[in-house]
């Protein structure tokens, strides 16, 4: 791509698709996403909006409401839980140093999530 701002010319413009999913969660005002593997999922959490997951390859998507954290006093966790009628999703967020096992990419929160009955472990970070 080639990129040009008020005269000045910018050559080599890339597109960096594992990038700009985390901008695009940024700018539709998602203040945290987290990704893990086997299978793949995703976590996106709206503070005032919902909580987003999706997993088994994009075949399976829920929302709730967000929920206020619940903070432990003296401890480096936040956690969310929301039980639904037709859902429970629990989320705990810690910060402590994690890595994707596939991508190698490093993040700073490490990520538990439960949806109905179904572990999930991953990475992520806040997005504001």
């Amino acid at each position: 791509a080639l990129l040009e701002v008020g005269g000045e010319t910018f050559a080599g413009c890339l597109r960096d698709p594992a990038r700009s999913v985390w901008e695009d969660a940024k700018l539709r005002g998602v203040d945290f996403r987290a990704v893990g593997n086997e299978p793949p999922w995703l976590l996106e959490i709206t503070r005032g909006g919902e909580m987003r997951m999706v997993t088994d390859y994009g075949a399976r998507e829920v929302s709730v409401p967000t929920p206020d954290p619940e903070t432990e006093p003296g401890s480096s966790r936040t956690s969310y839980a929301s039980d639904t009628p037709r859902v429970s999703l629990r989320v705990e967020l810690e910060a402590k140093p994690c890595t994707d096992p596939m991508s190698g990419e490093r993040f700073e929160t490490s990520v538990t999530v439960v949806l109905d009955d179904e572990f999930y472990r991953g990475c992520g970070r806040p997005l504001h």
